[in-house]
Formats: C-alpha cells, sequence, structure tokens
C-alpha cells in the first residue's frame, strides 16, 4: 500500500486548472491546488481528462487564481481506497463542502436499505450522498463506454 507520508502533491505533474484539455488519460488520484499551494479538493477518476472537462468543481476553483491540477498514477482497483486515505490525510476543503453549480436536481427512490448503505458509505468517504450518487453513476457509464455497451454521440 502506498506510505501517505511520502506522498508530496506538490511534486506530482500537474496541468493548470484552465489547460485541463492536456491532462493525460490515465487512472489516478487528482488534487487540485491553489497558487498558495493548498489542497482544494482530492478525487479519482479512470480517465483524468474526460474528468476535468466536465468537473462539478470547475466553475468554484475556477475562480481562484492559478489553480493546478496534479495527480498520482494509481490502478484503478485502488483508487476508492487512496481516496479515502488521502481525502483523511490531507483534508481538503471543498471535498467536505456541498456542490455549488448548475445542475438539475431530480427525484430518486431508493429501497431503504440501499439509501441507508449509500448514506453510511458517503459518510465514509467524506461526500454528500448527492456527489456520492454522481460518482457512482459516472464510474459505471465510464465502464459501458469502454465495454461498448454505450457509445457517446
Amino acid at each position: 500500500m502506498i506510505n501517505l507520508q511520502t506522498i508530496d502533491p506538490l511534486a506530482l505533474p500537474s496541468v493548470s486548472l484552465h489547460k485541463r484539455s492536456h491532462l493525460p488519460k490515465t487512472a489516478c488520484i487528482y488534487f487540485a491546488i491553489d497558487s498558495q499551494g493548498v489542497i482544494q479538493y482530492i478525487g479519482r477518476t479512470v480517465n483524468l481528462q474526460e474528468r476535468w472537462l466536465k468537473h462539478h468543481r470547475y466553475k468554484q476553483l475556477a475562480q481562484s487564481k492559478d489553480v493546478r491540477i496534479a495527480y498520482l498514477s494509481i490502478e484503478p482497483d485502488f483508487l476508492p481506497e487512496v481516496e479515502l486515505a488521502l481525502i483523511e490525510w490531507f483534508n481538503p476543503r471543498l471535498n467536505q463542502t456541498e456542490v455549488i453549480a448548475d445542475k438539475k436536481r431530480i427525484s430518486l427512490y431508493l429501497d431503504e436499505a440501499l439509501k441507508s448503505d449509500l448514506e453510511r458509505l458517503a459518510k465514509i468517504r467524506k461526500r454528500s450522498l448527492s456527489n456520492l450518487i454522481e460518482v457512482l453513476c459516472e464510474e459505471e457509464l465510464e465502464r459501458a463506454r469502454n465495454n461498448g455497451e454505450l457509445k457517446d454521440a
């Protein structure tokens, strides 16, 4: 497993937020770092470039000056565990807040046991329930695209 004490997000490869289309298409943990070197957000993805072209925190982070996206390549199977450990270690501010976005609200009906399990998982991963569901849906859609089940328009 990764030794968290040896990870220096400031020393990782990075790309300016405004040049996010130049990010690699790699599975990784990513760090949104502001101009003072403060980690504002940590996330995970199987395709970094695609994730940041439509990221739910882009508008918030774009308001800050000189935000960079640093990344640490990780095998996809380890992404959830490593992301959670890094969020707990670095405690980034935006991982603890609701998303302010131009998203459409939907209603979702869940079995009570499923809802309870998702709420517990959201708390463990330090995400809101809606963000956890969104991330899980995005991951499943990415899998479907990669398996050829769903073609991009």
